[in-house]
C-alpha cells in the first residue's frame, strides 16, 4: 500500500509520501515474512527562473525505490534460522537549475 500527500503552491511544492508493505519468501512448507515501510519527504521552490529541489526517504525493506539498489536483493535477508529480516535504507538529494536564457 502507497500513498503521497502534494502541497502545490505558487512558489512551488511539498509531497510526503509512505508505503507499507510485506516481504516473504515460501519454500516446502515454510512461508516466512516480515513488515516493510518507508517514508519521503521532497520539494521544490521557484526562484525566479530557476529552480532548487530536495528529498530524503527512509525504511526498512524499502531498497527497490531507490535508483541505484532496485533489483539488487536488498530489502531484507534471510537469517540462519529462517527468518526474514528487513535492511534499512536512507539517501537525499539536492539540486539546483539555473535557466542561463529563455531559449
Amino acid at each position: 500500500m502507497a500513498g503521497a500527500l502534494r502541497l502545490e503552491r505558487p512558489w512551488g511544492h511539498v509531497q510526503a509520501s509512505a508505503v507499507i508493505r510485506q516481504i516473504g519468501y515460501s519454500e516446502g512448507e515454510r512461508d516466512e515474512s516480515a513488515p516493510g515501510y518507508g517514508i519521503g519527504l521532497s520539494g521544490l521552490a521557484k526562484l525566479g527562473g530557476d529552480f532548487a529541489m530536495a528529498g530524503l526517504t527512509y525504511g526498512d525493506g524499502v531498497a527497490r525505490y531507490f535508483n541505484d539498489l532496485g533489483g539488487r536483493g536488498y530489502d531484507a535477508l534471510i537469517e540462519p534460522g529462517g527468518d526474514v529480516r528487513t535492511l534499512s535504507a536512507y539517501g537525499g538529494y539536492l539540486g539546483y537549475t539555473r535557466q542561463w536564457s529563455p531559449r
